[in-house]
């Protein structure tokens, strides 16, 4: 963290404080920040130090700008956390503007509509991986991938690689298979940045081809080194994140449907939706995706699942 970035010098606490965030929320709220820098040198003199005045404008433009209301709310979080550090009162205790982020959220910005993934769908996306994929190895490897993203509720980035050179995803020694059981350690996720560990435990799907237990068996087994990347291709090469998106969207397009509607995260949110449809108690589901909060609610979306 750069001392001109908050104005103040942090010494040896500043790599401490950037350490605090997950990489890509340090990235999005020192973003924030400059943003906010911005709009306030091109403030006139006279508002330049009421800060509730120039945050109102500064929320204001992120509004015309038609930015979706989770954007937004990621913006004025940025910036506070950067006031807080040098000690000021930040946007986000503002009544006005939380009670403009509540409205805002309600009725202005844009939703996000990414369709659930289905049980149903997630079988016919498993079906035509044979009609995308060059090889039997590359079939089982992304039946693998789609399986586990949606029975464990997996972020893309807990299971996959960032990129081929990249160190990161699910490892082979964060598995453990039994003849029934499977047991994948999340060594760090965005909501455990200490690096406690979770454990997700998936079991036999009887009677289905798409069983977690038996694709990942016979993952487990096609690599006999047992390291590295758990989802790996032939060549020992990680599977992207590129690459995972990739072959979904393929897939959807095989199946006459528009990739637009969909992301990596609606396996994620397939998995919440499908949990609440069969009746789970909300403390299962949380815990099926390992949420913290009622933040899973958003992500039960019935209503945007495709008919069987």
């Amino acid at each position: 963290m750069s001392s001109t970035s908050v104005g103040l010098d942090l010494g040896l606490m500043s790599e401490a404080i950037e350490r605090s965030l997950a990489p890509r929320t340090w990235a999005a709220y020192s973003a924030a920040w400059r943003d906010w820098w911005y709009f306030l040198n091109a403030c006139s003199m006279d508002i330049k130090g009421d800060v509730l005045s120039c945050g109102v404008l500064f929320v204001t433009s992120l509004f015309n700008r038609k930015l979706a209301a989770s954007s937004v709310a990621k913006v004025v979080a940025g910036v506070s956390f950067f006031q807080k550090l040098r000690g000021e009162r930040p946007l986000s205790s503002f009544f006005q503007i939380k009670q403009a982020l509540k409205g805002y959220k309600k009725g202005i910005g844009k939703l996000d509509a990414r369709r659930p993934i289905s049980i149903s769908l997630l079988g016919q996306l498993c079906k035509v991986l044979s009609d995308v994929c060059r090889d039997q190895g590359e079939i089982l490897l992304f039946r693998t991938a789609f399986v586990l993203a949606f029975f464990g509720a997996f972020r893309i980035s807990e299971l996959v690689a960032a990129s081929r050179n990249s160190v990161s995803g699910l490892g082979f020694s964060d598995v453990m298979v039994s003849n029934d059981k499977v047991e994948i350690l999340v060594r760090k996720s965005k909501t455990d940045q200490y690096g406690r560990g979770q454990v997700v435990s998936l079991h036999s799907w009887v009677g289905s081809e798409f069983c977690p237990v038996i694709l990942v068996r016979c993952l487990y087994e096609m690599h006999p080194s047992k390291c590295g990347s758990f989802l790996m291709h032939q060549d020992s090469s990680p599977l992207t994140k590129f690459q995972f998106s990739a072959i979904f969207k393929k897939c959807l397009g095989k199946l006459g449907l528009s990739s637009a509607k969909f992301s990596s995260h609606s396996f994620r949110i397939g998995a919440a939706t499908e949990a609440a449809r069969f009746g789970l108690d909300d403390s299962v589901v949380k815990r099926i995706g390992r949420w913290e909060s009622n933040r899973f609610k958003i992500y039960v979306r019935p209503n945007l699942m495709l008919p069987v």
